[in-house]
């Protein structure tokens, strides 16, 4: 585990502090993993606008929404844009990690480096060799043989921080 930074360190005797940024149904199923852990604490959930209707929902009886698990479980959440603003003019309490999954947005490196350890992204690529969106397209034109995902520290570029696994 990268080493943490701050005056908040994290023990295994105290709650992990996870500021959750994410969207599609790969982002509701991590957090809801994350959410089966006691000592795991979601104080914030950043995520699409309520009205955002994605194409993984057409069609299905029952909608995956992020905003919706988090909701029901009582977890303050907010948009990219809200979350900005909330964050300049309350600091909240400083949280441990900053996890994204499939967010779509840059995150400020002034969010990643409040983060006692860091930020997290889980990169539903390869990298270095597949940065950006709609990835696996290019994988597949360029005929690879072979696919995965990268769990890497985030940094102000997007996909450019350093490879986890």
């Amino acid at each position: 585990m990268k080493e943490s930074k701050g005056p908040q360190r994290y023990t295994l005797e105290s709650p992990l502090i996870i500021w959750f940024f994410g969207s599609k149904p790969i982002g509701y199923r991590c957090l809801e993993y994350l959410l089966q852990h006691k000592n795991i604490k979601i104080p914030y959930v950043i995520t699409r606008a309520k009205d955002y209707e994605g194409w993984w929902n057409r069609g299905r009886k029952e909608r995956i929404k992020v905003r919706d698990l988090a909701e029901k479980r009582n977890i303050p959440v907010f948009t990219h844009q809200e979350f900005l603003e909330f964050f300049k003019t309350h600091k909240p309490k400083n949280p441990h990690l900053v996890i994204s999954v499939e967010h779509g947005y840059r995150i400020p490196k002034e969010i990643l480096e409040y983060a006692t350890i860091g930020g997290m992204n889980l990169h539903l690529a390869p990298l270095p060799m597949y940065r950006g969106c709609n990835t696996f397209s290019h994988a597949i034109i360029n005929g690879d043989d072979e696919y995965w995902v990268t769990m890497h520290w985030m940094s102000p570029e997007f996909d450019a921080g350093e490879i986890i696994s």
